[in-house]
């Protein structure tokens, strides 16, 4: 039931309109003619800017293309463009210039119109779709950054003639007999022998139902990837219980310029200048595990994206004043309910990010309070991981929290800028700091109430020296701390 549940949720959210610069059928001139493609523009998209040109299969349209791949999802939060094609006769030439050069056109219509960079413009398809995107590939690699061909390759045999070193994302249902999955492997190979990569790939399971062949280190820092999906047919899917296909081709695209050697980089200025203001970027960090392996680049900050328990990310905040501080997490996602597990310094706390209906398209960035925390002098590790769905997370901010700033130590936890509960050692003392009364309880081992306490707003100072000598757990409603006395 929670499975169709998020299922229905995120179909909402996909189906809801969000707000754009340009979001209709364009006309576009090329080879003597007036051809059609469906141009997504996202609201507040800057200059220079990628270009992602999906192409949809034979037999089919741009309309579900679009619906299909949902790059304007993505391009919502990673701020570039997205021009699905339509074909004539609802194919493409795949043997000839006619598709080529409405591509070229393409470019040259967003880079005049939108200004987009033309060195970040990245070509994929679907099926036939595919085949356009393999033998663009052969053509005129020079014009794209990167390519990711979906279900399709040229079935009359592969050839290797690009121009340069090429960046490959391939993704293939293991099922598929329409356009055989067991004629990729040879034809990732080849283009991986091509780019001059390590001829032995690195093979492992990303995924339930997705296995990664990756080939690394070729000229011009290329890679070659193949990503087979089991139990998939011929079908352009985006399982978000599992393996999400234009997901992964944007987390492999953003990397790519095309020019040689040339890959997006960490902005240092940035986190040094964002560090200045207690703001913390997702990007600065280079401890995490996400869903896709790496950090994107969007309109001058990141974002990283997490999915469910297996994805984390630790963000070191160095501080010269200990204390207790606010935290709050910036996000930009559009994706479910954003449940996330905010970690300090050992300290847990769980919120949602955003609105608890996410059908509202100014919840698609904000910031969310996570509570109050101690930090201590030095280093603070702020650990993110999401409860279930998908958490796209931009930063972490702190500020000094004044009501809580006097109490500092050790043994300290924080629930939900409602409470805090300090023991010191040398005193043998509990101090409670709340905003509203409660019974604090104080349970051994054994799990037995020895001693139960009503307290009050504001502080609260409790003397222990009449229990005995042990570890003990104190707890007040759903916050929790374990002594030693």
């Amino acid at each position: 039931m929670k499975n169709l549940l998020l299922h229905i949720i995120l179909l909402l959210v996909c189906t809801t309109a969000m707000a754009a610069k340009y979001n209709q059928v364009t006309r576009i001139q090329t080879g003597g003619k007036w051809r059609e493609a469906f141009v997504y523009v996202p609201d507040g998209l800057t200059e220079n800017r990628p270009l992602v040109i999906a192409a949809h299969g034979m037999g089919d349209n741009m309309e579900n293309m679009k619906t299909a791949s949902q790059w304007n999802l993505i391009a919502d939060t990673a701020k570039f463009a997205v021009v699905y094609p339509q074909g004539e006769g609802n194919q493409w030439d795949i043997n000839g210039m006619t598709d080529i050069n409405f591509m070229l056109d393409i470019i040259k219509k967003m880079s005049s119109e939108y200004n987009i960079d033309e060195s970040r413009v990245y070509m994929t398809g679907f099926s036939m779709g595919g085949m356009l995107t393999y033998h663009i590939i052969n053509n005129v690699a020079d014009k794209f950054a990167a390519f990711g061909p979906i279900s399709g390759y040229n079935l009359w045999g592969a050839n290797f003639n690009c121009s340069r070193p090429v960046p490959i994302c391939h993704i293939h249902g293991q099922e598929d007999s329409f356009v055989d999955y067991n004629g990729v492997p040879a034809i990732i190979k080849g283009f991986a022998k091509k780019d001059n990569c390590n001829p032995t790939p690195e093979v492992k399971q990303v995924s339930n139902f997705c296995t990664k062949t990756h080939y690394k280190n070729g000229d011009c820092d290329t890679e070659v990837i193949l990503y087979s999906v089991k139990n998939r047919w011929h079908e352009y899917k985006n399982d978000y219980d599992d393996f999400q296909t234009s997901k992964a081709l944007w987390d492999f695209f953003r990397k790519y310029t095309n020019k040689c050697g040339e890959t997006q980089e960490v902005n240092d200025t940035l986190c040094e200048e964002s560090a200045k203001k207690n703001i913390y970027e997702v990007e600065c960090s280079s401890d995490y595990v996400a869903s896709h392996e790496t950090v994107s680049q969007m309109s001058g900050t990141g974002v990283l994206n997490l999915k469910e328990a297996t994805d984390y990310v630790n963000i070191n905040i160095p501080l010269e004043e200990k204390g207790a501080y606010k935290v709050y997490v910036g996000y930009n996602s559009i994706y479910g309910f954003k449940e996330i597990d905010c970690i300090v310094n050992g300290k847990s706390n769980t919120i949602e990010l955003g609105n608890t209906s996410d059908d509202k398209s100014e919840d698609k960035q904000g910031e969310t309070l996570v509570g109050s925390f101690l930090f201590s002098e030095g280093d603070n590790e702020v650990r993110l991981t999401p409860i279930w769905t998908w958490a796209v997370v931009d930063y972490v901010r702190i500020e000094k929290d004044g009501e809580y700033s006097s109490i500092g130590s050790n043994n300290v936890s924080l629930f939900d800028d409602e409470a805090i509960i300090y023991y010191s050692q040398a005193e043998d003392k509990l101090y409670v700091n709340t905003k509203k009364e409660g019974t604090l309880r104080i349970i051994d081992l054994n799990g037995t109430i020895v001693d139960t306490i009503q307290i009050i707003p504001n502080k609260n100072e409790i003397q222990l020296t009449r229990l005995p000598k042990g570890v003990y757990l104190v707890c007040l409603g759903n916050l929790s701390v374990k002594i030693t006395r």
